[in-house]
């Protein structure tokens, strides 16, 4: 008889285990859509006109008028000189925004994939 009661006990236990694990699919499923959705929204997000393009265009003005005051046999060299400038702070910005964007990414890919383990284990637990 306590034999009887533990099976029963068990087909109860198996039961409400795959009933939670089915609510938990579901949830779990959204919670992946919303964070892969915000993973596409930061990885799309680009600025019609980045701040970072305005440091260069100003660090390009800047070094022209610095440049309109040399002696004309200095100007082509200094203009060589803006250029570079106005190239490489470009660069290194348009870097630094790269990383950032990685930075806000690599939590939430960490965060997706604990996500997809768990549907992975409870979806066991719902077929079995």
């Amino acid at each position: 008889m306590v034999k009887a009661v533990t099976a029963a006990i068990q087909k109860v236990q198996l039961g409400t285990d795959k009933t939670a694990a089915e609510l938990a699919i579901a949830r779990l499923t959204a919670e992946l859509s919303s964070i892969n959705s915000a993973i596409q929204a930061i990885q799309n997000d680009k600025p019609e006109f980045p701040p970072r393009c305005l440091g260069s265009v100003t660090g390009i003005f800047c070094s022209y008028l610095v440049i309109s005051e040399l002696p004309s046999y200095l100007r082509e060299f200094g203009i060589v000189i803006a250029v570079a400038i106005g190239i490489t702070v470009f660069y290194i910005a348009e870097k630094s925004g790269q990383r950032s964007r990685r930075e806000q990414i690599d939590p939430l890919d960490a965060q997706a994939k604990q996500v997809h383990q768990k549907l992975v284990d409870l979806r066991k637990i719902a077929e079995s």
